[in-house]
């Protein structure tokens, strides 16, 4: 396991900033601070989605100036960020609205809802359908998207 993931399971089971909406990256971006990620306060400003994004939202880290996107599942390595698309909403194809952490072994570890916990969810079925691309956040280009102050 890796630092990141390693410290996302710690919060499986457990309620993570209830009553929040944008429950998933709001997740993500603990995970980050907490393990002091470069990714920690960056936001791409090369979308894959094309829209304007920001800190909270599940898009803000999926662009290829904060590191190596992945297109296919089985390319995966632990501590890489997957993106999922069309989890809610009537969204472009192109669009991250979901996002976890992967944890190796086909399981990735997200905050589903603001109803449910943290929870470490297989790979496969309706999230393998709606899998977007992952981030290899280890390739992280020397420009790393736009830094929030």
């Amino acid at each position: 396991m890796g630092k990141l993931s390693d410290y996302a399971r710690t919060w499986v089971g457990r309620q993570f900033n209830g009553e929040a909406t944008e429950q998933c990256m709001l997740f993500v971006r603990h995970c980050l601070v907490e393990t002091d990620n470069p990714l920690k306060n960056k936001v791409s400003i090369q979308p894959i989605s094309k829209l304007e994004t920001g800190y909270a939202y599940a898009d803000s880290l999926a662009g290829p100036d904060c590191g190596q996107l992945l297109y296919k599942p089985t390319e995966l390595l632990t501590d890489d960020l997957v993106f999922f698309k069309q989890t809610y909403g009537n969204w472009a194809a192109n669009v991250p609205t979901h996002i976890g952490i992967y944890v190796g072994g086909e399981y990735f570890v997200h905050r589903p809802t603001a109803a449910r916990p943290v929870e470490d969810t297989w790979l496969t079925g309706w999230w393998r359908d709606h899998f977007l691309c992952g981030l290899r956040w280890t390739t992280v280009p020397q420009q790393i998207g736009h830094v929030l102050k």
